[in-house]
């Protein structure tokens, strides 16, 4: 870009020196000379301004596409600033809204690997386990999440997600 601006400037420099010199010519062909030099400096400043437009313009494309880019991530990161990380016992973790910021939205967590990079990931609930601990499965990465602190093997039959364990 600079470049092209120092090659506009020579140019336009160019230009003033032959007019400036035009006015001491007498001979028609010189004068012509002349006037056809004056019109290749006007062609290659014609250029430059040109190449100067389309850069500026590749430019402001690419300022756009980057401040839509930060506002997204500005978004995102304010979506994702909701949510704490929640200890389940026995050292396993979830995302979690945090108090009076979950609003509309049903209980749920969010897979902490996902979270990590950036990605509101809910888990699925797929079952309670035979120790029960809350199974989940995130959709996103495929890790499957356990939480809850495991107990004594007791059957899980009737088991349902209204039980104790199913406290978020």
């Amino acid at each position: 870009m600079i470049a092209e601006a120092a090659a506009g400037l020579t140019a336009i420099r160019h230009i003033s020196d032959l007019t400036r010199g035009l006015k001491d010519l007498s001979d028609q062909t010189k004068i012509n000379a002349a006037i056809i030099d004056i019109q290749t400096a006007a062609l290659d400043l014609q250029k430059s301004i040109f190449e100067l437009n389309r850069e500026r313009d590749q430019l402001y494309a690419e300022n756009q596409e980057l401040r839509q880019k930060l506002s997204n991530s500005a978004e995102k990161s304010a979506d994702l600033d909701r949510y704490e990380l929640k200890d389940f016992g026995s050292q396993t973790f979830a995302y979690v809204p945090k108090d009076g910021h979950s609003g509309s939205e049903p209980n749920h967590c969010l897979c902490a690997n996902c979270f990590g990079n950036g990605i509101k990931s809910i888990l699925q609930f797929e079952h309670i386990t035979s120790v029960k601990q809350n199974k989940f499965l995130c959709h996103t990465c495929g890790k499957e999440t356990f939480l809850g602190t495991p107990q004594e093997w007791k059957s899980t039959k009737g088991a349902k997600m209204s039980d104790p364990l199913w406290d978020l």
